[in-house]
Parts: structure tokens; C-alpha cells; sequence
């Protein structure tokens, strides 16, 4: 579903313009799908079903199931405190200005195991980045746009990739290309230098860069990409599963003293799996869990029910770790499971029926065991 009016903008992507006061005519400037990919992180396109009223028909039902689906597994991006501190550090980096090269921008890293909401922390990033940057474009901060007298480049202030898989030396920057739809041959890194002096571009965001192989000609390949770009004035932000080792195990020469050049000039922001020991840890766990249950659409639950910061608390914690993307699997496998039953409700059964992701399925029935036993300890180390 797409918005209706695309000149009405919902709660959750006019708060991304900040204290912008013509959110719409920012939004107006900016790419068609620069706006699609604002309104997927924000799950502005997907509506909040609610309850479904008594005596609903089988097609009402029907249709409301659906929407249920749909929202519960739309994750929210959750600010919590570790998300927040990250997005400080990101912005103690000043804002890249078009051919201002005096100083290089360092990049910036996302990093730590899988499961811990990098991609969700980087794409909110991106997101608010492309709002800030159509405000700048229509109060006249950013640069005029590339006009050769016959074509007027459509500006593109930000630029997001997924890597998709292992990539060989060309394509991470053929698929930049493909992005702001510039043309590419041999040369892709050099295409899309181009292509930054003719949409504007700003800032360069690349998620799971850990399919980039650093200890090889593809690394060294990159990395002088990565440098050319920041000598243009842009901004690269990656993120990766467990960066900071794949650097460092690179071993030969050449390969060393870019691990030592990225390490010098890379600001790292790491990201970690919650934890529930101390008292502090324990109450933001719970008010994670909190701001999860507020979604929760079932008739069997009260709205703002306490059922995951209370009831399963603990639970969910043994279940995953404090892995959120692990976290997010088994909530919303477990709500839409219970959204099929005659009671709505979500039960320790149910939960147990949910599997999540191996980091934390593997040894997930024997720490429910000691946990129900009374002899989990939350100040062990599982990981």
C-alpha cells in the first residue's frame, strides 16, 4: 500500500525533517526513490490494523489477519539507549560540503556480531539524512545542481546500497551506479566519481560491507575507492558483521598497512547484544520489551498489556540472548502464531514453537532448562 497523497506526509517520516517548517516542500525535492526508501524505514505504508470489532464478518476477518501480519512484522526502529549514544557519535562527524577537501571526513563503521541492529541503525541514519539533506536543498545550503545546458541531473544527496553477497573489485561501485542510474563500464569506481559530481552526492552508505574481502586485490581496490571519495567530500558510512576482526586478521605487507590506514582514519561505532544483569541493564531490557508490546494487536491482550516486559521478560532474554534481530523474529513469529488461536493470546508454548536464529537457537533448550530449573545465571557468559 502507498501513501494516498504524497503532499501529506505521516507522523513517523515528518519527524525526520526535524524542526524543518515546510517538511512538505522538502519532501517534494527529493528523488521518487529516495522517498520510497524513507517511507520503508519509517513503515509509513503500513497501517495500524487495530482490534477487530465483535461480529466481524469472514472477510473482515480475513482482511484484518492480513494487516495484522503485516504490522507485526514491520519492525520498528527502536531508539534505545546503546542506538542513541550510536547516533551522537555518528554525529560528532561534521557534515560533508560539496568540493570542501581540506579535511578528510574519516569513515565511519557499524560494526559488531550479527543480530544486534546495525542495518536498522544505518538505514534510520540514511533515512534522516535524506530528509535533512532535501531541507538543505530547498533553503539553499547544498550546491546548485550539474546543468550542462542540456541536462539537469536529478540530485542525490545520499546514496544506499546492500551488498548483496561477496563482491569482485567492480561491482560494489557498479552497484552505486545503478543506484542513482548513471552509466558504468570497465571502470565502475571512476563512473561513479562521476556520478557524485553530477547528482550532488554527499553521503555514501554501504550495509553488510562485510562481504567485501579486505585481505585481498578486491580490499586494496576499495579501499583507494573509498579514499578517491573522500577526497570529493563524501561521507562513507558501512556496516558489517565483526569488522574490527576481519581487519585484523589480515596478514601480508600491503594488506597490513591498509588494515593500519583504515584503523587510523575509520571511526568505529560497535553495537552489542543487550544484556540483563545489572539493575541498569534489567530496566532497559524491560522498557525494549515495552516499547515492542505497545504494537501488539491482539484481542486477547489488553492494549498496553505487559505481557513481554513483564510476564516473558526473562524469557525472551534466555530465548536470544539479547540478539534484537533474534528478539524480533521470536516476537513476531509468536504474535502472529497466537493471532490464530480462539484465545489471542501469547503463551509460553507458543513462544517455545518460535525458532529464531542459530547464534541463538543453538543451546536455547538447555539454558531454558537451567532457567526453569532456577539455575540460569544471567552474569554467565553465553555468547
Amino acid at each position: 500500500m502507498t501513501l494516498i497523497d504524497e503532499r501529506v506526509l505521516p507522523t513517523a517520516v515528518r519527524r525526520l525533517f526535524g524542526d524543518d517548517p515546510l517538511p512538505e516542500q522538502s519532501w517534494a525535492l527529493m528523488a521518487d526513490q529516495d522517498r520510497a526508501f524513507v517511507r520503508g524505514v519509517t513503515g509509513a505504508d503500513i497501517l495500524d490494523p487495530g482490534h477487530l470489532h465483535v461480529g466481524a464478518g469472514p472477510d473482515e476477518r480475513r482482511r484484518h489477519r492480513a494487516a495484522l501480519e503485516d504490522w507485526h512484522h514491520s519492525w520498528p526502529y527502536l531508539r534505545t539507549r546503546q542506538t542513541a549514544e550510536a547516533e551522537m557519535r555518528y554525529r560528532t562527524v561534521r557534515s560533508p560540503q560539496p568540493r570542501r577537501t581540506a579535511d578528510l571526513i574519516p569513515i565511519t563503521l557499524v560494526t559488531g556480531p550479527p543480530g544486534t541492529g546495525k542495518t536498522k541503525l544505518i538505514r534510520r541514519i540514511a533515512a534522516e539524512t535524506m530528509c535533512q539533506a532535501a531541507w538543505d536543498a530547498r533553503i539553499g545550503i547544498s550546491a546548485p545542481l550539474h546543468d550542462d545546458g542540456l541536462f539537469t541531473a536529478p540530485r542525490r544527496d545520499v546514496v544506499f546500497v546492500d551488498l548483496p553477497k561477496k563482491q569482485a573489485e567492480q561491482q560494489l561501485f557498479a552497484l552505486l551506479c545503478q543506484q542513482v542510474g548513471a552509466p558504468y563500464d570497465k571502470d565502475a569506481r571512476a563512473a561513479f566519481g562521476r556520478a557524485v559530481e553530477r547528482h550532488r552526492i554527499r553521503w555514501v552508505f554501504v550495509d553488510e560491507i562485510q562481504f567485501i574481502n579486505f585481505d585481498g586485490q578486491t580490499g586494496k581496490y576499495v579501499h583507494d575507492g573509498f579514499k578517491s571519495l573522500q577526497n570529493m567530500g563524501v561521507r562513507i558510512v558501512l556496516a558489517g558483521h565483526d569488522m574490527r576482526q576481519q581487519l585484523a586478521e589480515q596478514r601480508s605487507g600491503a594488506r597490513e598497512a591498509a588494515r593500519v590506514q583504515s584503523e587510523a582514519r575509520w571511526m568505529l561505532i560497535e553495537l552489542e547484544p543487550y544484556r540483563r544483569s545489572t539493575k541498569t541493564e534489567i530496566t532497559e531490557w524491560r522498557k525494549i520489551l515495552h516499547r515492542i508490546e505497545r504494537r501488539i494487536r491482539l484481542s486477547g491482550h489488553k492494549p498496553g498489556e505487559a505481557v513481554l516486559s513483564d510476564e516473558f521478560e526473562e524469557y525472551l532474554w534466555v530465548a536470544t540472548l539479547g540478539y534484537m534481530s533474534h528478539v524480533s523474529t521470536l516476537v513476531s513469529g509468536a504474535v502472529n502464531v497466537a493471532a490464530a488461536t480462539a484465545d489471542q493470546r501469547i503463551t509460553r508454548k507458543i513462544l517455545d514453537m518460535v525458532a529464531v536464529e542459530k547464534r541463538a537457537q543453538d543451546g536455547r533448550a538447555q539454558r531454558l532448562q537451567l532457567w526453569d530449573a532456577g539455575r540460569f545465571s544471567f552474569r554467565q557468559s553465553w555468547r
